[in-house]
């Protein structure tokens, strides 16, 4: 019986063994891409919030574009981890280390972490089969919210689909989650341009029509630094933004009354939140003449007594 036991034993947990090879079969392969340019401060804590998620069928493809501070140099030469490949290159850009992240990974889907940014640890468990689910292939990336921490601290948690408006500000993060096959069909990351290349990056696929979803939880966390990328690009919107226009011509030229529209609602909404502001500024610009009244009235109804009491303390010291 002991004997029979066993076999029955061996031949269930054979085929218990069997589904969980199927299983994580199904489950595609994500390769996470993390330019570093002298992010030796930071990087450990991005390759770390990817080490840590929930869902474990990827590989990190760090991309060392010509750092040369030492702490970054020590840093990357320090990593050892079956599921890390380090690539090395010359000072390029972050687009170009992007797209030589890709060229070099493995993985059905893609995403780009910068390397002074984090990924919550439920990040792809809770976007890769959004994708995954699309057997049509109609959803080309998925983005989620957004916190910021560091410097500023503000939340974005809805980016629903809305291509014309898209056009018109950059909802979508960085780090979202996309197919292989649409930075394929868009020919990659732009290279060459002064910033912006992932606000350009989602307009292209989006002008091939392809459709994104929002996780509508902050599962990004952006690191707010004065002196990182994106603060200096924005310093020179107008010439980047022409640069995406360009870019993505045919689909601006096809859909421009669209657009207008969207943009003519984002500005709508910053008049108005503009005029807030200024009504709250009277407010408080009224509150403070009515407190400097009633401060100089206080002195001048109570200085003869403050002056006594401060002679009878001067008398009382002697």
């Amino acid at each position: 019986m002991l004997h029979l036991f066993l076999i029955k034993y061996l031949i269930e947990n054979k085929e218990c063994m069997s589904n969980i090879d199927k299983k994580s079969e199904t489950l595609p392969l994500v390769s996470v891409i993390i330019p570093c340019f002298n992010m030796g401060e930071f990087v450990l804590e991005s390759v770390d919030s990817v080490l840590a998620q929930t869902y474990d069928n990827f590989e990190i493809i760090i991309v060392n574009d010509g750092s040369t501070d030492k702490k970054t140099i020590e840093v990357l030469q320090s990593i050892n981890n079956s599921k890390i490949t380090i690539i090395d290159q010359f000072n390029q850009g972050v687009s170009t280390a992007r797209n030589n992240g890709i060229k070099k990974s493995k993985g059905e889907f893609i995403c780009c972490l910068d390397a002074d940014d984090i990924y919550d640890k439920n990040f792809l468990k809770k976007t890769v089969p959004i994708l995954n689910d699309d057997k049509n292939i109609e959803i080309g990336f998925v983005t989620t919210g957004l916190q910021a921490f560091g410097e500023s601290n503000y939340k974005i948690e809805n980016c629903e689909y809305n291509p014309f408006k898209l056009c018109v500000e950059n909802g979508v993060h960085v780090a979202s989650l996309f197919r292989k096959i649409c930075w394929e069909d868009v020919g990659g990351y732009l290279t060459g341009s002064l910033g912006y290349e992932d606000w350009n990056f989602w307009i292209s696929i989006i002008a091939k029509d392809y459709k994104w979803l929002c996780v509508n939880e902050p599962l990004f966390f952006y690191r707010a630094r004065k002196e990182s990328r994106s603060t200096e690009t924005n310093k020179k919107r107008l010439i980047n933004y022409s640069i995406i226009i360009n870019s993505n011509y045919n689909y601006f030229k096809e859909n421009v009354d669209k657009i207008l529209i969207e943009y003519l609602k984002v500005n709508d909404n910053l008049r108005a939140a503009y005029e807030g502001l200024l009504e709250e500024k009277k407010i408080l610009e009224y509150q403070k003449e009515k407190l400097d009244k009633e401060l100089y009235l206080f002195k001048s109804s109570n200085f003869p007594k403050i002056r006594s009491i401060h002679m009878k303390i001067k008398k009382i010291l002697r």
